[in-house]
């Protein structure tokens, strides 16, 4: 199995006036191409850091972190741009959608930020709302879809470019249990389908989806659990 991300020995300290909190302390991990791992652990936990440095919004303070064999904690913003444009797909637990835009329209809008040809760009969105079930939504404004609907076209926009990770933060927290169903056993086929996803989440049931459990506590990791033991 090919390795995707490997951690180092990775911090993360934020500076406020006199006071230092460590978010992060010397953490080691490898995530390969294709894992479903769950992050989790109280509020305070450093799993929301450990994920914006995964996902390259945010850069370590110390450590060492390779991705798709480059190195990432040294990369200029521009760099960094580019390898979440290029790499990475991103859905939160809001949706993020423009409501005078139909789905197509709002799964494509990357793509005109990028310049790309609409003609093109249209063709990526359809798509990629194909694999997320939705390719006879395309037309519907988000007011005339469900929620599930809407996350669902969140999604279509995180695999515009078919990214080689998936973060889901908190991906059903505006949704029902049976529309959550929906948005988990959604992950479930894209992981079987090759994406590798790291889903971040307080929820011990939605957790229980991913094949792999990191839990963290006080910015370490205290248990890494996979799925035959968890």
């Amino acid at each position: 199995m090919k390795q995707l991300i490997k951690l180092k020995n990775i911090s993360k300290i934020y500076k406020m006036s006199d006071i230092q909190v460590k978010a992060l302390d010397d953490v080691d991990l490898v995530i390969n191409e294709g894992e479903f791992i769950a992050l989790v652990g109280p509020s305070g936990s450093g799993k929301s850091t450990l994920m914006n440095i995964l996902g390259c919004l945010d850069v370590p303070s110390s450590g060492s972190y390779i991705l798709n064999n480059e190195n990432i904690e040294t990369a200029t913003e521009g760099k960094l741009a580019k390898i979440r444009n290029e790499n990475i797909g991103f859905v939160f637990q809001s949706f993020n959608l423009l409501n005078n835009m139909s789905a197509v329209d709002n799964v494509s809008l990357p793509c005109k930020y990028a310049k790309m040809r609409t003609k093109e760009s249209r063709r990526l969105a359809n798509e990629a709302l194909k694999l997320v079930g939705l390719e006879n939504r395309r037309n519907h404004k988000p007011y005339e879809l469900s929620g599930g609907e809407q996350q669902r076209v969140a999604f279509a926009r995180a695999l515009l470019n078919k990214p080689s990770i998936l973060l889901a933060d908190e991906p059903t927290g505006n949704l029902d249990s049976n529309t959550s169903k929906e948005i988990l056993d959604l992950m479930c086929d894209l992981n079987e389908q090759g994406t590798t996803i790291i889903l971040v989440t307080h929820d011990r049931d939605i957790a229980s989806i991913a094949k792999r459990k990191i839990k963290l506590f006080d910015g370490k990791i205290v248990d890494d659990l996979q799925k035959d033991v968890i």
